[in-house]
């Protein structure tokens, strides 16, 4: 069973795990992408809320809040559109198709 899990897993691993760890690693480091040949440069220190300039720093709690609303809102969205769909109504099937054949086809 794990051999047939292997590629699927491999090529999960390779193309989202490790994209999302280099663009955490390079997130982390003083880096210009107009200016290639410096290189990742040494790692900044993670920002804290009252740096020298006075700005707070909210970019982190901000970003996990939107990824929270957001994906709650999509699974509520989801889950509503869903039970919708699944109550007996005039045209049913077609608006089933309507709305599913697009997910069925390859892209």
């Amino acid at each position: 069973m794990l051999l047939l899990i292997a590629p699927a897993a491999l090529l999960m691993l390779l193309f989202q795990v490790v994209p999302i760890v280099i663009g955490a690693n390079a997130s982390f480091r003083d880096w210009a992408l107009y200016n290639p040949k410096k290189g990742l440069g040494r790692p900044r220190p993670l920002p804290c809320r009252h740096h020298r300039s006075g700005v707070p720093y909210v970019v982190l709690p901000n970003t996990f809040v939107f990824m929270i609303l957001s994906v709650a809102g999509a699974l509520v969205a989801g889950l509503a559109l869903a039970l919708l769909l699944n109550r007996p109504f005039a045209g049913q099937k077609v608006v089933q198709t309507i709305l599913l054949v697009p997910l069925m086809v390859a892209r």
